[in-house]
């Protein structure tokens, strides 16, 4: 236990352990190996928030104050399942929208991927696990985490290639322009 009577968090990598490992390892086997790499990643996010946590050390809300579903001990802000689905889902979102061509398939994988994103954040809040302002930051965090993981898969991969022993990451050669 730690000051105010929070707990200092856990790494906890539910998601990664089942959803990421399964999506990457499908991708990986799809020839996608730069987009695996980059989508078993996102689970950074979830340090990210341990990180931050461990400095805020804000409690969380209290069933004298609001009904809560059931106790969590550790820090509360920011919400580490919405870190974790902006990163994660975000950047499966990411990759449809780029890659994929404008069919049903698509648009039914953003919805619910966007879908997914936007309601945790609610069901947090509704649950007692979190205050408002934990969700909103946590999309804050997470978006910024986000748009870190996207600019470094960009160039990742247009500066180097995804090879199955090591050395994983080999420049390019520079091209004459």
């Amino acid at each position: 236990m730690t000051r105010r009577g929070v707990h200092a968090p856990r790494v906890d990598v539910v998601e990664f352990d089942g959803t990421g490992k399964y999506t990457g390892t499908l991708m990986w086997a799809a020839g996608f190996r730069m987009e695996s790499a980059f989508t078993v990643s996102t689970w950074t996010g979830d340090l990210v928030t341990v990180l931050i946590k461990t400095r805020v050390l804000r409690p969380r809300p209290t069933p004298d104050l609001v009904r809560v579903t059931s106790d969590l001990e550790e820090a509360s802000f920011p919400s580490g399942h919405v870190v974790h689905y902006v990163t994660f889902y975000g950047f499966l979102y990411y990759l449809v929208y780029t890659y994929l061509k404008q069919r049903w398939f698509r648009t039914t994988l953003l919805v619910s991927l966007g879908g997914l994103v936007l309601l945790v954040g609610p069901s947090r809040v509704y649950m007692g696990h979190h205050w408002p302002s934990d969700v909103a930051g946590a999309y804050l965090v997470g978006s910024l985490w986000l748009g870190v993981i996207i600019v470094a898969y960009l160039e990742t991969k247009a500066n180097y290639t995804l090879h199955t022993r090591p050395p994983f990451f080999v420049k390019r050669p520079a091209q004459l322009g």
